[in-house]
């Protein structure tokens, strides 16, 4: 036989046919060429070969089947963990990055990391399978100042896609550098207010938010932060608790004001020291701080009082008393200077001890202190002796000058004026009483002082009480309690004109029941009131009062949780037998503590440990007792009362 035409179909999946004719001869064979196949659909397709000759006889032979497998190799690096962003200079960091097969077999996958100039690093995944991803960390780098670039490259051999091999990133490598200034000093007076305006510079290079702090502030002075408008308090932007200026961009700068108020009562020239820090919010090593000095204004301010006028007898002294205060604020002395209407007349400054004054700063004036500030007080005696000739009526005007030692420009002036009007010669202080005072109440008694003599005095008075637990205070007639005007640690009636009649109170408190037990003998007192003239102290008299404390009918109990104990107090104000029983809440006796014994009247303590008529101890509980008293005259008093037991 010749050549036969033979057709031929080749198919691969659904994605591939090619058909060719071939000539072979009889018996013979060739190799048939198909058209190209691009393979690109990854996966395993069938492959099958087929004749197609009309009419064979033998179909059975006509096809051949096979398969192929079309593979993808693609690795990549899809993201770059570490470093990435701003991170602080001279940081070491272990880079990180992700790398994914996105091929379609298992790879063990090479990948480089870069960053900048100075490092270059390969590390192998573990092997992946097709789809998976792993995140690689390479060996340590240290971060270097400024903007580099830090990436991750796959190499795999075969790599069938570049494009996604390479992931890059910018990593800024920050530095932290903060310059706050400047240095301020200045002088504010007492609860003054002080705005110092500081500016914080950023010298690192990328922003940073600083934190605002203070140091070294004395107590109770008060700062503050505000904005450059010094209207908006500083606020926490970063949530750290502190104070910030906020994102303050690199190189950039920011003005704030640190207010600080002075307390009202600080003493002049103290110096405050605050120091303002700020603080890199990045990194808190990285600080510069500025410092606040501020003075406070010493002020002297004395004031010397009252204006006063005095009586004396001719050749007798007298003392004006004045009180020099200090209402500055720093501690000063009071340089004195008077000059007098009677030079015939003695005058001598003493302090409020009686003891001459002297020279302290050498400025050829008498002088007195230290005052200390605020309110700080002396006392300054003009001594005043008229001669043995002076005429009544005839006065003497002395005015006494003070000067702040600390500034000589303030002043203040008091008037003395000294008039010889005679001598006291007699004083009275009267009535002498007897009272009776409630056990804890208290009681009024009214008093007089009448003086004889030409002049009028200052009439001191002072109390003795001979009974324990007795309370006393001297009255005027209004209720007020009575002054020291003269200054002399005694309370007085003032000036009292001859012949006039002067009224007060003598208030007393009588002694509380608790007070009173086992001191029986208290419940009476002598009250002395006696009343001195200030010009002759040894020219007095004394009232006397003798009071009696009444007790009431009354009972209470106290427990005692040391000695686990029940104290009873309780009092008669008459003679009488008395009772003292403990029941149950049913009503049953238990206990006869005291059983119709008789007392005088007064206040009394027993003592009981809880055991009943038999010894037995009471269980833990509420009981009842019965107090009574069944007087020589007139009816019983009874009371009854609860009591715990405890354990």
């Amino acid at each position: 036989m010749g050549q036969l035409a033979i057709p031929v179909e080749m198919r691969i999946g659904d994605c591939y046919r090619s058909v060719k004719s071939k000539l072979i001869p009889a018996g013979g064979s060739d190799t048939v060429h198909f058209d190209a196949w691009s393979a690109v659909q990854v996966g395993h397709h069938p492959v099958r070969c087929t004749t197609m000759l009309p009419n064979d006889n033998n179909p059975a032979n006509d096809f051949l089947d096979a398969e192929v497998a079309v593979v993808w190799r693609d690795a990549g690096c899809p993201r770059v963990l570490a470093p990435a962003g701003t991170v602080p200079a001279d940081d070491t960091v272990l880079p990180r990055a992700v790398v994914r097969n996105f091929g379609t077999e298992t790879d063990r996958i090479p990948a480089v990391f870069r960053y900048g100039q100075f490092y270059a690093q390969l590390v192998y995944s573990d092997s992946l399978a097709p789809g998976d991803s792993a995140v690689l960390v390479f060996p340590p780098l240290v971060i270097v100042p400024g903007e580099e670039i830090a990436s991750c490259s796959t190499a795999l051999h075969g790599d069938m896609f570049p494009p996604n091999n390479r992931y890059a990133v910018t990593v800024l490598g920050a530095t932290s550098q903060i310059r706050l200034e400047p240095d301020s000093s200045t002088v504010a007076p007492p609860a003054g207010i002080v705005n110092y305006y500081l500016t914080c510079y950023n010298h690192g290079n990328c922003a940073d938010t600083i934190d605002i702090t203070q140091l070294r502030t004395r107590p109770n002075w008060q700062i503050q932060f505000f904005d450059s408008s010094g209207t908006n308090e500083l606020i926490d932007h970063n949530g750290n608790g502190v104070v910030d200026l906020g994102p303050v961009p690199a190189q950039g700068r920011v003005v704030f004001v640190s207010r600080i108020t002075v307390p009202a009562d600080e003493l002049g020239l103290v110096t405050d020291s605050t120091q303002v820090q700020a603080t890199s919010g990045r990194d808190e090593s990285v600080w510069d701080r500025a410092n606040c000095y501020t003075t406070v204004k010493a002020i002297a301010d004395l004031l010397i009082e009252p204006d006063q006028l005095q009586t004396t007898a001719p050749g007798k002294p007298v003392d004006q008393r004045f009180v020099i205060t200090n209402l500055g604020n720093i501690e000063d002395y009071a340089d004195l200077s008077w000059w007098t209407t009677n030079s015939r007349w003695q005058h001598e400054l003493l302090d409020g001890t009686g003891k001459g004054l002297g020279d302290r700063n050498n400025n050829g004036r008498k002088d007195i202190g230290p005052i200390a500030p605020h309110s700080g007080i002396v006392v300054l005696v003009l001594r005043v002796t008229p001669d043995g000739w002076s005429q009544l009526g005839q006065r003497d005007t002395s005015y006494i000058t003070v000067q702040s030692f600390a500034d000589g420009q303030v002043t203040d002036e008091a008037t003395a004026i000294t008039e010889v009007a005679g001598a006291v010669t007699g004083l009275l202080v009267e009535p002498d009483q007897t009272g009776v005072v409630p056990v804890g109440d208290s009681a009024i008694f009214g008093l007089w002082v009448e003086t004889s003599g030409t002049i009028q005095d200052v009439v001191n008075l002072t109390v003795t009480c001979s009974g324990a637990g007795w309370q006393t205070v001297l009255l005027d007639e209004t209720g007020e309690k009575l002054r020291d005007t003269d200054f002399d640690n005694r309370p007085d009636l003032g000036l009292v004109w001859p012949g006039t009649r002067r009224c007060f109170v003598l208030k007393v408190r009588a002694p509380s029941s608790a007070q009173l037990v086992g001191y029986i003998e208290s419940l009476s007192a002598k009250v002395t009131v006696t009343g001195s003239a200030a010009s002759d102290p040894g020219l007095s008299d004394s009232s006397n009062l003798v009071l009696v404390a009444v007790p009431r009918f009354e009972i209470h109990s106290h427990y005692n949780s040391l000695s686990d104990r029940i104290r009873f107090i309780f009092s008669t104000p008459s003679r009488g037998r008395v009772s003292l029983l403990v029941y149950n809440r049913l009503g049953e006796l238990l206990r006869r503590l005291i059983d119709g014994d008789e007392y005088q009247p007064g206040i009394y303590s027993l003592e009981w440990d809880g055991p009943d008529e038999e010894g037995q101890r009471l269980a833990p509980g509420i009981y009842l007792y019965l107090f009574e008293v069944r007087p020589e005259r007139g009816g019983s008093h009874r009371e009854v009362k609860k009591v715990i037991i405890k354990r």
